[in-house]
């Protein structure tokens, strides 16, 4: 005669909350990497950002400086008598450039700058003024005036620049600060430092240089 074994078998509590302890460590260990890989792919993306945006603006700087002559170095309150940026550097420079914009004769003198926001700490922007149709490019600008001041760079954004300093170098002088023929090619070094990244878990600290060197040998000014 068959007999049935009415025996019934299964997991006991505490096999059950082993189970639920290691799977959880598990997934606590899984999600945890899955956050790491989300956090370098936003810093990732944030250094392109960076890379796209500030690169454009420096190189669209670096191609008309190339052909620019007549460097002046702007420290801070004025524009240096011999051209040649204190050691650390100036907030600014101005140069004649290879056009006339304004057809109005005679090349254009371009300035370019670093802003610093004066609303939020750490950040600011580049900005360029061309001295044609009435922009003075007044170093700072009148107050509610731009004076023909345009930014290249967003004031405030992912990418925030916290320091710019432009460096000319290779100028001549006569011994007492003014200009005359070195025949030398005068070269403009820009450093820049800022961050990346709206958030302070992706936010990304970065530094930029490049080196700008006159074509034309240095003739008398």
């Amino acid at each position: 005669m068959l007999k049935i074994n009415k025996t019934k078998k299964g997991f006991t509590l505490v096999e059950m909350l082993v189970a639920i302890a290691v799977f959880m460590i598990v997934m606590t260990a899984a999600v945890g990497s899955l956050i790491s890989i989300i956090d370098a792919n936003r810093k990732a993306q944030s250094i392109k950002n960076v890379v796209n945006n500030i690169n454009f603006a420096i190189e669209s700087i670096s191609k008309d400086m190339r052909v620019g002559t007549k460097f002046f170095c702007y420290d801070g309150s004025s524009y240096t008598l011999d051209g040649n940026c204190p050691l650390d550097g100036g907030t600014g420079v101005k140069y004649t450039s290879g056009r006339d914009r304004d057809t109005a004769g005679g090349n254009d003198v371009v300035h370019y700058r670093f802003f610093q926001n004066p609303i939020i700490a750490d950040a600011g922007n580049i900005q360029r003024c061309i001295e044609i149709s009435g922009n003075n490019c007044s170093n700072p600008p009148v107050p509610g005036n731009a004076n023909g001041w345009e930014s290249l760079t967003a004031p405030t954004s992912n990418v925030n620049i916290t320091n710019m300093r432009f460096y000319v170098l290779g100028k001549g002088t006569n011994g007492i600060g003014y200009p005359v023929a070195s025949k030398k090619q005068p070269r403009v070094l820009m450093t820049l430092e800022g961050t990346a990244g709206s958030k302070e878990s992706i936010k990304t600290t970065f530094n930029m240089q490049t080196t700008v060197s006159q074509r034309a040998l240095e003739a008398q000014e």
